[in-house]
C-alpha cells in the first residue's frame, strides 16, 4: 500500500448556521479554528497548519441531490478511536451507526446539518481480504462498543494528532457513470461493490479512497446548482503526485471532460457534477 500519490487534502461544506457549526466541529470532533471570515471557517486537524475542513454560510437550501454522503477521519490507532468513541457518548451525542469492515472499525454521526461523518481506524493491512485484481473485501458486522471502549484514554482532545481526511464517500443519482470516471479517468480500481448500488474506489492498494452510492440523490445535480452553492456539498480538494497530476490531465483531455489549469491545480466536475480541485506541489 502507498499513500503518497494521493492524500484528501479538503473538503469545502456550504451550511446554513456557521456558529452552530463551529461549536459542533470543535467541541464535538475536535478540530481547530484556523483562519476566519465573517461567512467562511478554516477547520483543522490536530497537530496541522492547513485547513481539513472548509465552512462556508449559505442561505441557499437543496435537495436531494448528489453530494457528499460522508467524510470519513480515519484515526491513527484503535484507542484513538476508542477515545473519541466515549467522548461522544459521554456528550450523549447520537450515533447513527457502529460497524466492523474486516480492514476497519467505524463509528457514524450526523454533524447538526446532516453531513455525513465517518470516524474509524484501519486494521493491519495482513488482516484485509485481498483478492485477485485489486479487490479488497469488506463486511459489515457488529461492532463490539464494549470492547472499543476498555481502549479509551485520557487525551486533551478528543481528536488525536495524526488524524487524516482517509476517505469521502458520495451521494450520486448516477453510479455508473461516476464508477466509468473514476476507473477510466481517474485511475481507480472498483475494489468492492454492494448490490450495484454503492462502489469503493481505491488506489495503490488501500481499500478505498473514494466510494459512492445511489441510494438517496433522487435527482440530478445541475450545473446551476454546481454554481449557485447550495447547502451540502461544496467541492473536494485532493493532494496527489505530480505523476498522477499529469496523468489525470492526459485522461481529462483524452475523454472530452472540461476543466480548468491554473496555479498547479486541475478542476474538474465528475458526471454527478460535484467539483474537484486536484493540485500538486
Amino acid at each position: 500500500m502507498n499513500l503518497n500519490n494521493l492524500k484528501i487534502k479538503e473538503v469545502t461544506l456550504n451550511v446554513t448556521s456557521i456558529e452552530r457549526m463551529i461549536t459542533f466541529y470543535t467541541e464535538k470532533i475536535g478540530l481547530h479554528i484556523g483562519k476566519q471570515t465573517m461567512n467562511t471557517v478554516e477547520l483543522l486537524l490536530p497537530g496541522e497548519k492547513e485547513p481539513a475542513l472548509i465552512l462556508k454560510e449559505t442561505k441557499k437550501k437543496n435537495r436531494h441531490v448528489p453530494g457528499l454522503y460522508h467524510i470519513a477521519y480515519l484515526l491513527p490507532t484503535r484507542p484513538a478511536l476508542a477515545t473519541i468513541t466515549k467522548h461522544l457518548l459521554d456528550l450523549d451525542y447520537p450515533l447513527i451507526g457502529a460497524s466492523d469492515h474486516g480492514y476497519s472499525e467505524a463509528i457514524y454521526l450526523n454533524d447538526p446539518e446532516e453531513n455525513g461523518i465517518e470516524l474509524y481506524w484501519d486494521k493491519p493491512e495482513s488482516l484485509w481480504n485481498k483478492q485477485p485484481g485489486g479487490k479488497i473485501i469488506g463486511t459489515t458486522n457488529y461492532l463490539d462498543i464494549q470492547s472499543l471502549l476498555e481502549e479509551s484514554q485520557d487525551t486533551i482532545t478528543p481528536l488525536q494528532v495524526g488524524t487524516i481526511m482517509g476517505h469521502i464517500h458520495l451521494s450520486v443519482s448516477d453510479l455508473k457513470s461516476e464508477s466509468d470516471f473514476f476507473t477510466k479517468v481517474l485511475g481507480f480500481t472498483v475494489t468492492s461493490s454492494l448490490n450495484q448500488s454503492a462502489d469503493f474506489y481505491g488506489i495503490d492498494g488501500y481499500h478505498h479512497q473514494f466510494a459512492a452510492n445511489n441510494w438517496h440523490s433522487n435527482y440530478p445535480r445541475t450545473e446551476e446548482e454546481e454554481q449557485n452553492q447550495n447547502v451540502g456539498l461544496n467541492q473536494i480538494t485532493v493532494l496527489v503526485s505530480k505523476t498522477m497530476f499529469n496523468q489525470t490531465k492526459a485522461n481529462l483531455e483524452n475523454k472530452n471532460v472540461k476543466y480548468k489549469f491554473y496555479n498547479n491545480t486541475l478542476q474538474f466536475s465528475d458526471p454527478n457534477n460535484i467539483v474537484f480541485n486536484y493540485v500538486t506541489n
